[in-house]
């Protein structure tokens, strides 16, 4: 909102594809258009140009970033990018650096201006060296007691005081336990 700007996500999971964060094609409008062309007759005379065009194009995430429209550039979260396995961060590192996505039968895409981009990692797994030398890096540390608080009753605003209290104790409390995810 205070860019101005649209907010594309992208969710990284594991087993996340290059495919599912690009782009895909729209096989049932493609199939459907061949089934019009032979109807027509003119079957013979379309080519694969007409059904691999960027009409038949379904924009995932990434591409939607980089093909953005007039107007302020798009902010591009990749959420949770630890979760992706390397291969899908080695493709990453090498679209953000060049904010270009070549599609085959169409051919390379540009950013006429690259979106912001903001990268964020739970941890699960160290992100890899050259992707973190081309972030600027924040740490951001669970809250204080305090401002848990001030969460708990900016969610709840008519939960008791002291309840609000127990809870954040409570949570502050989990987090010194030796558990898997605190």
């Amino acid at each position: 909102r205070v860019l101005g700007a649209e907010l594309i996500r992208l969710q990284c999971y594991e087993g996340i594809d290059v495919n599912t964060a690009v782009y895909e094609w729209d096989y049932p409008r493609q199939m459907l258009e061949i089934r019009l062309l032979e109807a027509r007759g003119e079957a013979k005379a379309a080519g694969t140009k007409d059904i691999f065009s960027e009409e038949f194009l379904i924009r995932r995430p990434l591409l939607r970033a980089i093909e953005h429209g007039p107007g302020e550039p798009p902010v591009l979260l990749i959420d949770e990018v630890d979760r992706a396995d390397e291969e899908f961060e080695a493709f990453l590192l090498e679209l953000l650096s060049d904010f270009a996505i070549t599609v085959p039968e169409i051919g390379t895409l540009r950013a006429t201006r690259p979106p912001r981009v903001i990268v964020t990692s739970n941890r699960t797994r160290e992100i890899h060296d050259a992707l973190k030398r081309r972030c600027l890096y924040q740490w951001i540390d669970y809250p204080s007691f305090d401002t848990e608080i001030a969460i708990v009753r900016a969610r709840m605003p008519n939960a008791p005081a002291r309840l609000a209290a127990q809870v954040a104790a409570l949570v502050q409390e989990l987090r010194g336990l030796d558990l898997d995810k605190v």
